[in-house]
């Protein structure tokens, strides 16, 4: 999407004064040209977790698992990891412990695997491709907890935590890349085991999932706007650029 590249965009817009300026260094747009407005997705999101005990764990794919047979995929480190946690006895007695359900939802691309996941706790919850709708998911969260996934802005957007589990990120950066420095950029901890893992779940947890001091200061520099009216700032930086021409 950058403006030399295949599917060059007119005009980008962007969520901040952070974001602009990585679409004006990285992908090559002018400010002018990529506005700070917002998500029009971001306008219809509403926490809706009042009453609801649910953390969503939503990781993203990797490449160089794309298309692969089931064998290959039940033998990489990213399945051994998630079947690590959600079969982990610890995570279910936390999810006891405080009365929480766990949800979990592959990566579309990913979706054909959803059946080599195999749990035994009835507080953990597989959700298939058009179960329920990615966006309600994430309103109904308490938390969320990913590895890459751009999910957490939106969670962010609705001042709520993310915790981050990365055990492979050296092989994702070679793989992905990432505009953003993962181990200083990030708005909730970022662990690489199991363990530091459901440490930072409990902690998250007994403070009333609420963001940390530290992380609440970052998500004001990471939005411009918080008033769920992007698309009307959008639709007011087309009329800028109708009247231009």
């Amino acid at each position: 999407f950058g403006r030399k590249g295949s599917s060059p965009m007119t005009y980008f817009a962007t969520t901040s004064q952070f974001e602009q300026d990585i679409v004006v260094k990285y992908l090559d747009y002018s400010e002018a040209k990529s506005p700070i407005t917002g998500f029009t997705r971001w306008d219809v999101l509403e926490d809706t977790s009042n009453g609801n005990r649910e953390i969503l764990i939503m990781p993203t794919w990797r490449s160089w698992l794309d298309s692969v047979p089931d064998k290959d995929f039940e033998e990489s480190d990213y399945f051994r990891h998630y079947m690590g946690l959600l079969n982990s006895s610890r995570f279910s007695q936390i999810l006891e412990k405080y009365d929480l359900h766990a949800n979990f939802y592959l990566h579309a691309i990913f979706q054909a695997h959803t059946e080599s996941f195999h749990i035994a706790s009835d507080r953990i919850h597989l959700k298939s491709f058009g179960d329920t709708p990615v966006n309600e998911l994430l309103m109904q969260c308490k938390m969320l907890i990913t590895d890459y996934s751009s999910v957490c802005w939106d969670v962010l957007y609705q001042n709520k935590p993310t915790l981050f589990y990365q055990f492979d990120l050296d092989k994702y950066n070679e793989a992905h890349g990432s505009y953003i420095d993962m181990k200083t950029d990030l708005f909730g901890d970022r662990t690489e085991t199991l363990d530091q893992l459901l440490d930072s779940l409990e902690k998250t947890i007994q403070n009333g999932f609420r963001m940390e001091p530290k992380y609440e200061k970052m998500q004001q520099e990471y939005f411009q706007f918080e008033d769920h009216e992007h698309s009307r700032h959008i639709c007011e930086e087309i009329k800028k650029w109708m009247k231009r021409k």
